[in-house]
């Protein structure tokens, strides 16, 4: 890894974006959990790769994992000691398939606590050390616990980058709660009827301006 520059690739405005990012529904589950559960910022990595059949446009993020990190209430930094503890770890724990997962590692997350999703100066110069020549692009993303999102995409072989990347969740199985919440509505929900009642007209009788009782 390159710790010696000192610059990171321009921010551009694009009238329009050639990428889309998707999430897998795990890793959604455990940015959520992450994020509620940790009173102080935390980081994660996770992995990313352009999804087969869509030109490059689409990047899945499909898992995550937490390193060994310090943290404080404004502050989540990656040191180089906790990345190769990290990578040791995903070495024991999937030997068959640490190659090609480490190669795809290109998600770096991380929460804001209860502040905005605004990258510091500090989530900005944390982008240097991923522009190497094993990373052609890298994710950043920024959640609170408000539910907020901030993401970025550092296209390295482009020298972009872009912010406010579109993003969605694919559905990873059949989602049986939308037909059924539907047959219930069909069955409990209906559109309340207007009665239009016609008054008969009165006619007048003389006197001073009173209808007569019927």
């Amino acid at each position: 890894m390159n710790w010696s520059k000192s610059m990171i690739v321009p921010h551009v405005t694009l009238h329009y974006i050639p990428y889309r990012i998707e999430f897998s529904e795990l890793v959604m589950r455990k940015m959520a959990i992450i994020t509620k559960a940790c009173s102080k910022e935390v980081s994660w990595l996770g992995m990313a790769d352009y999804k087969e059949g869509t030109d490059n446009e689409i990047i899945h993020v499909s898992d995550l994992f937490l390193l060994e990190q310090e943290v404080s209430s404004g502050h989540t930094e990656m040191t180089e000691d906790g990345l190769v503890q990290f990578m040791d770890d995903l070495r024991e724990e999937y030997p068959e398939k640490y190659v090609d997962m480490l190669g795809t590692m290109r998600f770096w997350g991380h929460s804001h606590h209860t502040m905005g999703v605004t990258p510091s100066n500090q989530d900005e110069s944390q982008m240097v050390m991923f522009d190497n020549d094993e990373h052609p692009f890298m994710i950043r993303c920024i959640v609170n616990k408000e539910g907020k999102i901030n993401l970025a995409l550092f296209h390295y072989e482009d020298e972009l980058t872009i912010e406010n990347v579109p993003w969605g969740i694919e559905n990873e199985e059949p989602d049986e709660l939308t037909p059924m919440l539907l047959e219930e509505i069909k069955k409990k929900v209906t559109e309340k009827s207007t009665v239009v009642r016609t008054v008969p007209q009165q006619q007048w009788q003389g006197g001073r301006g009173k209808v007569p009782s019927r």
